[in-house]
């Protein structure tokens, strides 16, 4: 999301990007800043760096040192913030899977780098396709099928719900596709598919 930061002896605060009518310079000399009354931010006390606080009506008059300054990101994901709750949580599952397995797709690419990738999630999908149509009638082995399944859910979660931006998704996710593409080749039969004309040529 980007923002404009400031830090003093107390406190490490946060104001939208946009919000630069929300501070002024109040010692040039020392390049000290202060945050506009009725100003909406977030702020962690220095002592306690775990909790946010979210001040929607400011009345620190204290002076603040700029850290920097940086425009939200271009692939942002907009997603409802985690609190302190188990149904905050549960709500943000399924959210966070789904983002890390089927975006960006071409509905919501807004780059080439993101188009790139979303011809990369209708290849999965296409494999997944496959793997339904050419099922095998051979056992599979149900302890890699599990192992595959429990570590795609766990960590494309765990990457959904701290990670937010697409560019950082598509990159996180790499070490775990091929146990997300093991899962389709399980039940693929492979003898099948190589009567395909096309796929015979390639593939003896």
């Amino acid at each position: 999301r980007g923002g404009t930061f400031f830090l003093n002896d107390k406190y490490y605060m946060r104001l939208e990007f946009k919000d630069s009518a929300q501070y002024k310079l109040a010692d040039k000399e020392k390049g000290l800043y202060q945050i506009k009354p009725h100003a909406q931010l977030m702020c962690w006390d220095l002592h306690n760096l775990r909790d946010t606080i979210y001040v929607t009506d400011n009345q620190d008059t204290s002076l603040y040192k700029q850290l920097s300054s940086c425009p939200p990101s271009g692939s942002a994901i907009d997603m409802d913030r985690l609190t302190y709750s188990f149904g905050s949580f549960a709500k943000l599952i399924p959210v966070s899977f789904f983002n890390v397995l089927c975006k960006p797709f071409f509905y919501d690419s807004r780059s080439i780098l993101e188009l790139m990738a979303s011809f990369e999630n209708l290849l999965f999908l296409l494999v997944f396709i496959c793997a339904f149509v050419f099922k095998t009638k051979n056992a599979i082995n149900v302890n890699v099928l599990l192992l595959c399944i429990s570590i795609v859910i766990t960590s494309f979660i765990l990457i959904g719900l701290t990670t937010t931006v697409m560019g950082a998704i598509v990159r996180y996710r790499i070490p775990f596709i091929p146990f997300l593409l093991m899962i389709p080749l399980l039940y693929l039969d492979s003898e099948a598919i190589k009567k395909i004309p096309l796929i015979k040529h390639l593939v003896k």
